[in-house]
């Protein structure tokens, strides 16, 4: 049992369901050479927690884009009964251009994604890095999240509230869907294995203020995490800095608090 909930449930409760998605994703890869590394609040709660961050609700792990296209490939063919990796690829009306692997039998419906007919079981995020360069990556990241917002509004998921902020829409309002998937797939493959820098470029709302140099992938260690083993890169410390600062020092109680705003959920 934790001090935190989530709907009616004990955040433990959701924590034991994503860790069993991430063992069976972790089996898969390593069955099948896929490299990956726990990512974002997951890296730093398997390093400061040995686990989860005692109040997270979700769990990210992220791959190269060779070793992301092999897993859209083979995921859901490896996967045991009861756990689908959802994609743009595979799903329709999917909003997103990384995948998630779900919990089919499970519900966890957020705010932002509700009106959405898609599966919404509990899941865990795979973020692709791409190859960026330094010099440029700025500049991919507004198409990139210019295209994204008008995905977004078509899918009827947009925040976009003012006539006038809708007016910049309209010219796009006969694109499908996975059009724009397919334009933004292609500005975040632009700079594909002409760069030893990567960065998860591929979601709307990280901080993409810094690159990954691609030994983060190439040299990894192994981790204890819930009693399970996950990989994270040997120099740990650079990914954590530069993403969190002073990451071994705890936040604000106030911030200690599961932070995606889910209207329903059923484990």
């Amino acid at each position: 049992m934790s001090q935190y909930k989530i709907g009616n449930y004990d955040l433990k409760q959701l924590q034991d369901v994503m860790l069993q998605i991430m063992i069976a994703t972790d089996r898969v890869c390593r069955k099948n050479n896929i490299r990956y590394i726990l990512a974002y609040g997951t890296m730093l709660g398997a390093i400061r927690h040995h686990g989860f961050i005692p109040w997270d609700d979700d769990m990210d792990i992220t791959m190269p884009r060779e070793d992301y296209d092999k897993f859209v490939k083979i995921a859901n063919s490896e996967l045991p009964e009861g756990f689908r990796f959802e994609c743009y690829e595979n799903t329709k009306d999917y909003p997103y251009n990384f995948g998630k692997i779900r919990a089919v039998n499970t519900l966890f419906k957020e705010k932002f994604t509700a009106s959405l007919n898609i599966n919404h079981g509990v899941y865990i995020d795979v973020f692709p890095a791409d190859y960026v360069r330094a010099s440029d990556y700025r500049k991919r990241l507004k198409h990139i999240h210019r295209l994204t917002a008008i995905k977004y509004y078509k899918l009827g998921i947009s925040h976009v509230r003012k006539p006038i902020q809708k007016l910049k829409y309209l010219p796009f309002a006969g694109f499908h869907v996975n059009t724009i998937n397919m334009a933004i797939d292609k500005q975040l493959r632009y700079c594909y294995g002409k760069s030893d820098k990567l960065q998860n470029i591929c979601h709307f709302y990280f901080k993409n203020d810094y690159v990954l140099d691609k030994t983060l992938f190439t040299d990894v260690i192994e981790t204890p995490f819930e009693g399970q083993m996950f990989f994270v890169p040997r120099d740990y410390d650079a990914f954590l800095k530069a993403r969190y600062g002073n990451y071994m020092t705890l936040p604000p109680i106030e911030d200690q608090a599961p932070c995606h705003e889910v209207v329903d959920i059923r484990l």
